[in-house]
Formats: structure tokens, C-alpha cells, sequence
């Protein structure tokens, strides 16, 4: 027999996903420039000179895009976000790779050392789950910088 108050002691927890586009028309990254442009069209205009942001394009097997999450929100100097959110979005979308970005606003679009660092934890914390940072962009209105480009995504 069953014990009732066992059942209703514990909450019943569902994840879901509901793609708004069917997975033929959605946009399909080629190049790293492609990804840029994304995350571009997606940013607030105001916000990118303003504040740093953390956003995540997620992608599927054939590199086609699922979608784009606002990861986290920071000052006019850093932006602070939970790997396990990251991920867990990741593996919620059956994503197998994605591409993460962040702005700095009125500074040089070079990684600072807790950026380097930064991608490297992501980097390392994904891989366990196969779900793999493909590249860590740092953008403003006019430029991008490239850890895959510039060589600084660890060989996993």
C-alpha cells in the first residue's frame, strides 16, 4: 500500500522547452562573424555601451541555432553567472554546443584575467555534460574579440 503523505511531501518537477521556430527555419552558424551579428540583433543598444550582459547562443548537432538565453546581468565593469545555469539550459535544449558572450562597455574588447579564467571553468564544467563551448565572445557595437580565433579554448 502507499504511503500518501510520502507522495505529497516531495514536489513534482517538470523541465521544458517549446521552440517558438521548427528546427528548417531556423538560422544556421557558419562562421564566428555569423554568431557576432546574433548576438548583436539580440543586444539592447543602450544596455551593450552601458552595462556588461553574459548571453548564450545554444546549437544543435548541425550547428543550426535553438536559441539565445540572457544569461545574467552585471555593472559597468563585470558580469557574474552561475555555470550550472548555463549548462543546465544547455542540456534542457538537447544543445550540443554553444557560443557565450558578454559586452564590455566603454573598455577594450580584450579578456581581462577573470575572463580567461571564466571560460576556462565553462569551458572544463560543459565538457563533462557534452555540451561544448564552441567560442566566448567579447563584444561591442562595432567589433568582437574571439577566444577560439585568438587560441585560448583549452584542447579537450
Amino acid at each position: 500500500m502507499k504511503n500518501p503523505d510520502l507522495k505529497s511531501a516531495i514536489a513534482h518537477l517538470k523541465v521544458t522547452f517549446d521552440p517558438e521556430i521548427p528546427r528548417t527555419e531556423r538560422f544556421k552558424v557558419r562562421t564566428i562573424r555569423d554568431v557576432y551579428n546574433l548576438f548583436l540583433a539580440n543586444w539592447d543598444e543602450t544596455a551593450i555601451d552601458s552595462y556588461e550582459e553574459a548571453k548564450v547562443i545554444y546549437l544543435d548537432e548541425e550547428a543550426t541555432v535553438i536559441g539565445i538565453f540572457d544569461l545574467a546581468m552585471g555593472s559597468d565593469s563585470e558580469v557574474v553567472f552561475d555555470i550550472k545555469v548555463l549548462a543546465a539550459i544547455g542540456v534542457q535544449t538537447l544543445a550540443k554546443a554553444f557560443v557565450l558572450a558578454h559586452n564590455h562597455p566603454g573598455a577594450p574588447i580584450v579578456p581581462s584575467f577573470s575572463d580567461i579564467a571564466t571560460t576556462y571553468n565553462v569551458q572544463a564544467g560543459c565538457q563533462l555534460l557534452n555540451v561544448h563551448l564552441l567560442d566566448h565572445l567579447i563584444i561591442n557595437k562595432e567589433n568582437y574579440y574571439s577566444f577560439r580565433e585568438d587560441g585560448l579554448l583549452l584542447q579537450l
